[in-house]
């Protein structure tokens, strides 16, 4: 199902990068923003998104920016390579990426789950008050609040070697788990510090990594061989990961892909 709304965020009018290009390619600034708008668009309506995919294995070509933006090539080249420079975008094996989409296009709470908290919130103050410092929390250990904890609860701790990240694949009850997308979810938040939390979307995503790349166990080995690197959105990497290596070409670790200093706009 494609997503009905992405988050577009004002200080773009700002944007010191899209300025700069402004300057170099003779484009006003509000033709930029309009190719950028229509980019995040066609990214959030992506199989993944994201990633500038027309089908799970067709992605988007050049032309087809083209025909979206409604823009000329000769238009258009010089601003995606302005983009491609600016870290905005990334090119890889064929397939276009914005950059940080992950870290700018997070998934929000919803207005329930923020009144739930300010409850919580409200209860342990009223506790704390009422029982030296200690909160109804930290009574009953009703919520984890370390990855040591949510691993004590599911009744096992992470595997420490990758054979035995197979085995759990093989027997995820012995992890506390029902299948081995659980299993593969849970690896990926052992081995990487942004690993999205556990959740619907996070399962579906990764269940779909696991038949792109062939078999859960082969997506353990891509989780595995990337573990040493310092990602900012390690699940984006990793999709680059996977569909390089479907395409028997292997990921070009990309440099923006790694924790930076500067965000892509």
């Amino acid at each position: 199902m494609v997503n009905a709304w992405f988050r577009f965020y004002s200080e773009t009018l700002r944007d010191r990068k899209l300025e700069r290009i402004a300057r170099v390619t003779g484009h006003p600034k509000a033709l930029l923003m309009g190719v950028w708008v229509t980019l995040l668009a066609l990214a959030n309506d992506s199989p993944e998104r994201g990633i500038l995919l027309l089908t799970d294995d067709i992605p988007l070509t050049f032309d087809d920016l083209c025909l979206e933006t409604g823009t000329e090539p000769d238009t258009l080249t010089p601003i995606v390579d302005r983009f491609l420079a600016m870290e905005m975008l990334s090119f890889e094996d064929g397939i276009y990426f914005i950059t940080n989409w992950g870290k700018r296009q997070f998934k929000s709470d919803s207005s329930v789950e923020r009144v739930q908290r300010y409850r919580v919130r409200l209860a342990e103050k009223k506790e704390r008050n009422g029982n030296g410092g200690v909160t109804l929390q930290e009574q009953s250990s009703n919520a984890p609040e370390s990855e040591s904890d949510t691993e004590s609860d599911k009744g096992a701790s992470a595997p420490s070697s990758f054979d035995a990240w197979l085995l759990a694949l093989r027997s995820p009850k012995s992890m506390g788990e029902t299948n081995g997308v659980a299993v593969l979810v849970r690896m990926g938040q052992h081995l990487y510090e942004h690993f999205p939390p556990a959740e619907k979307a996070t399962f579906a995503r990764v269940g779909k990594l696991a038949r792109k790349a062939g078999s859960q166990s082969k997506l353990a080995r891509v989780f595995w061989d990337n573990a040493s690197k310092p990602l900012a959105v390690p699940l984006d990497y990793l999709t680059t990961a996977v569909y390089g290596k479907s395409r028997g070409t292997g990921p070009a670790p990309p440099t923006q892909r790694i924790i930076s200093t500067e965000d892509a706009s």
